[in-house]
């Protein structure tokens, strides 16, 4: 989905989604207004995926300090991403 706003409501769907997936290798997400709840939840789904190696975000904003430490949970808790690409203003 391209240049197109979505609500809170389908980006859980998204993030769930993301979780449950098994053949998804490389994603490459764009998020704005993204508060710290969102940033854990997306963290979790990316921690509990098994098959993502190569993740690329770009964030407008992560929320503060407790968002950002949201984001690094997932490279102390998922081993499997080799490459990685941020986009942060």
């Amino acid at each position: 989905i391209m240049n197109r706003k979505i609500d809170k409501k389908h980006f859980k769907k998204i993030f769930e989604s993301i979780k449950q997936n098994n053949t998804l290798v490389h994603l490459a997400l764009a998020f704005e207004d993204l508060e710290e709840e969102d940033m854990k939840e997306f963290a979790q789904c990316i921690i509990e995926n098994k098959s993502i190696r190569k993740l690329g975000v770009y964030f407008d904003y992560m929320g503060d300090e407790v968002g950002a430490k949201n984001f690094m949970e997932i490279f102390k808790k998922n081993e499997r991403i080799t490459s990685l690409k941020i986009n942060y203003p």
